[in-house]
């Protein structure tokens, strides 16, 4: 008998069981909160390694490395927002080392472009450099952004217990 065959997959009542439990969530929570920075920069690597973008700036023709442009812009835009929605919770969770995870996000972004077709001497010399200016003064902002509000938040909670006591 191979270990295959003695795997049991779960029933329906059984997968019930493990989403209804509210322990099993709390520790999920729990596991996030302390995890925060590694699980947004995982999150982000294998995003970008599953579906690459291949950014051309200054190309001369349409279709550049016979990118699709609709997918193109359908990628884009998503990591645009996972970038600054990764940023601001980074910077809102006040988490040690959480200005990691937008150098991280855009250093990815810049070294899987590879795989959506940009040649190698390109991104050196025209995507790269590009791609680390936005990308990264995109990804500080938005965690500057999040940190800030943190601060409004805590004091705006501070003022609120010192004005019911």
């Amino acid at each position: 008998m191979s270990k295959l065959s003695a795997i049991e997959l779960p029933t329906r009542g059984d997968l019930q069981l493990a989403t209804n439990n509210p322990h099993g969530l709390v520790r999920l929570g729990h596991f996030l909160h302390r995890h925060l920075v590694l699980f947004l920069i995982s999150v982000s690597l294998f995003a970008s390694a599953l579906f690459p973008i291949a950014d051309c700036f200054d190309c001369e023709g349409p279709n550049p490395w016979g990118r699709n442009d609709a997918v193109y812009a359908i990628r884009s835009t998503s990591f645009l927002y996972w970038l600054v929605g990764a940023s601001l919770l980074a910077g809102f969770a006040r988490r040690r080392f959480g200005w990691t995870v937008p150098v991280a996000i855009t250093l990815i972004s810049c070294a899987t472009e590879p795989l959506g077709g940009v040649p190698i001497w390109s991104l050196i010399h025209n995507e790269g450099p590009i791609v680390l200016i936005y990308g990264g003064t995109i990804g500080l902002a938005s965690f500057f952004a999040g940190a800030g509000a943190r601060v409004a938040v805590d004091r705006f909670r501070n003022r609120q217990s010192r004005s019911h006591v």
